[in-house]
């Protein structure tokens, strides 16, 4: 598979308005009691943002831009509450969209047509394994349409509100 340009804006996917969110969190750990982090080392396949290494700084800037905004204190210790580990993935896909008569001017009464849309979506996952256990305890990804960010600045913009987005129930209480 040849290596596109679109794999550089992948998060600008998120600039677009029809995104979705999902969440995972392991149930009878305590979130809250979390302070100190550090990045991972786990390698994912097929991560998009390895190909990109500057997209990659800037996703992991966002995340430190996050956490620390929420209390979360970035350690290089080796012992710490949790580790963040983030990756990207991006796929062609396709839609049809059907246009009825009534749409289009000058149609006779049986016309219609369904025209097809090829279109890329990308996903940004972020997350949190438990420090002691080594575990994943809480996972929140956000999937959209891949578009263009006209600049760096906007590119950090919109990968920040997704960033946001994604960490805006992070941490649960305990349930």
């Amino acid at each position: 598979m040849k290596l596109r340009p679109i794999i550089l804006l992948l998060l600008s996917v998120f600039v677009v308005n029809c995104s979705s969110l999902s969440k995972l969190t392991k149930q009878a750990v305590d979130l809250t009691a979390y302070k100190t982090y550090k990045w991972s080392n786990r390698k994912i396949k097929d991560d998009a943002l390895v190909r990109n290494p500057m997209l990659h700084r800037q996703v992991k800037s966002s995340v430190n831009r996050v956490l620390q905004d929420k209390g979360f204190i970035l350690s290089d210790a080796d012992s710490v509450d949790f580790e963040v580990v983030v990756f990207g993935n991006v796929q062609s896909k396709s839609s049809s969209i059907n246009v009825s008569r009534y749409q289009m001017q000058d149609a006779a009464p049986w016309a219609g047509r369904a025209d097809m849309a090829s279109y890329d979506e990308g996903t940004l996952v972020i997350e949190i394994i438990d420090g002691a256990a080594g575990e994943m305890v809480w996972r929140n990804y956000e999937s959209g349409i891949v578009g263009q960010a006209k600049s760096p600045e906007k590119l950090q913009a919109a990968m920040d509100e997704t960033v946001a987005r994604i960490l805006q129930d992070f941490p649960e209480e305990k349930r």
